[in-house]
């Protein structure tokens, strides 16, 4: 996949993710798009010198990552307490969105390609292809 294509794929998810945007009088997609963006801008301000360009926006990288946690919500939607130390927030929202929608979310994610999401990685430099596409990836 190209650059092009891998932030189709990216996007598609993330517009998928609308339903939580108006739920209880809350914006959960924004809020997890916000926490990501703001890691993602704290991870580049911590390594300014490994790498002075990324491939890819602090805010397309957030989008990468609220997608993954809401797939990962999907394969895995019970919370453990153990989940509570590990996790990042938007990966417990997600989790969380899953549990009181979770019917109309997968329904809202018909049709995504998420075999080639579980392509996709996180790497410093941004978001690659890199062909394994395993769940594990999650």
């Amino acid at each position: 996949m190209n650059k092009t294509q891998i932030k189709k794929l990216i996007e598609d998810g993330y517009n998928r993710m609308y339903l939580i945007s108006n739920k209880d009088w809350r914006d959960y997609r924004q809020e997890m798009l916000d926490i990501e963006i703001k890691a993602e801008r704290n991870h580049r301000a911590n390594n300014p010198y490994d790498r002075p360009t990324y491939a890819n926006s602090a805010t397309l990288s957030a989008k990468y990552f609220c997608v993954k946690f809401m797939l990962n919500a999907f394969a895995n939607p019970k919370i453990k307490p153990s989940d509570v130390l590990y996790s990042r927030q938007a990966s417990l929202i997600a989790k969380g969105c899953f549990d009181l929608w979770g019917g109309e979310m997968l329904r809202e994610f018909v049709g995504f390609d998420s075999d080639k999401f579980y392509h996709l990685d996180y790497e410093q430099g941004g978001i690659v292809y890199n062909g394994k596409g395993a769940k594990e990836c999650i």
